[in-house]
C-alpha cells in the first residue's frame, strides 16, 4: 500500500512508484489503450463446467491457459474448440477454433522488470474486468520461469 505522500509524489512527479522503490514516468493513456487495443481480443471461453477466457492471436487461433481444458466441450465467442495445442512445459495451449476472428493480438516475448502489464478476462463469466499492474519478477515452478506481477486476478481470467 502507498503512502500518501508516495501518491502525492508520484502525482507531482508524473511517475508511479514500483517495485524496488525505482520511478517509471507515468503513461497517462495506458488505461484508454489496453481497452481499446487489447480488450477486444480477448474473449469468453465457456463450457459445461466452467469460463476461461482466451485471447485471439489470428484468426481461428487463440491462446489459454492449458488448465482450461476442464471447461468440458468449450466455445470461444460461440465458436467450438477443434484443437488444444499444448505449448511447452507451460500452463499454455493454443487453441483451433474455425470461425475466430480478430482483432488480434501479437504475442512478445516479455523480460523488462517493472513494466506495466494488464490481465484481461471474465471473473465468474460475468463480464470483461481489466486489472493493471507491474511485472515484479520471475519465480520458478518445477523448473519453469513464470512471471510474476501486481495485477489482480480473479476466477474466469485465466487465459487473459
Amino acid at each position: 500500500m502507498r503512502t500518501f505522500t508516495q501518491m502525492f509524489l508520484a502525482a507531482v512527479l508524473g511517475a508511479a512508484l514500483v517495485a524496488g522503490g525505482q520511478y517509471r514516468p507515468y503513461e497517462p493513456s495506458f488505461e484508454v489503450r489496453m481497452r481499446a487495443e487489447a480488450a477486444p481480443t480477448v474473449r469468453l471461453m465457456k463450457g459445461a463446467n466452467g469460463f476461461c477466457s482466451a485471447v485471439v492471436v489470428a484468426p481461428g487461433y487463440a491462446l489459454t491457459a492449458l488448465h482450461c481444458q476442464q471447461v468440458f466441450e468449450p466455445e470461444v465467442d460461440g465458436h467450438p474448440v477443434a484443437e488444444w495445442r499444448k505449448f511447452s512445459a507451460k500452463d499454455v495451449a493454443l487453441l483451433v477454433v474455425p470461425g475466430l476472428r480478430c482483432p488480434c493480438v501479437s504475442v512478445a516475448n516479455f523480460t523488462v522488470i517493472g513494466e506495466r502489464v494488464s490481465a484481461i478476462g471474465f471473473p465468474g463469466g460475468v463480464g470483461q474486468l481489466i486489472s493493471h499492474g507491474y511485472s515484479e519478477g520471475f519465480v520458478l515452478y518445477e523448473d519453469e520461469k513464470y512471471l510474476h506481477s501486481s495485477t489482480t486476478l480473479g476466477g474466469g481470467m485465466s487465459g487473459g
